[in-house]
């Protein structure tokens, strides 16, 4: 049986010295509207790190794995994209994951 959870990608960086979460908070909410119109993107939810001084997690909720794997490539030429990619620190270093419904894997 299929399941109908959303997908998961997991986005790990840092941002550059200054950066906190209500410049973080801006600049997802601007990319949210080019995501929306992207295809498939469901949620967004911002993470401190734990582990790393100025290190963040977005986890966002895709309706496929397609959609969360071409994502980047949908906004990558947007003025929000460029703004957030402003903040991080090293966009080289940036790590992503994905996670499907165990029940599909």
């Amino acid at each position: 049986m299929s399941s109908t959870a959303p997908v998961l990608e997991i986005v790990e960086f840092t941002t550059s010295e200054g950066v906190g979460a209500p410049d973080l908070r801006q600049a997802l909410g601007l990319l949210e509207a080019d995501l929306r119109a992207a295809g498939g993107f469901l949620a967004q939810t911002l993470y401190a790190s734990a582990d790393r001084p100025s290190g963040w997690i977005i986890g966002y909720h895709w309706a496929t794995l397609e959609d969360a794997r071409q994502s980047m490539r949908r906004v990558a030429d947007t003025d929000s994209f460029a703004a957030l990619m402003k903040l991080v620190d090293d966009p080289g270093a940036i790590r992503m994951s994905y996670g499907v419904p165990a029940g599909d894997a």
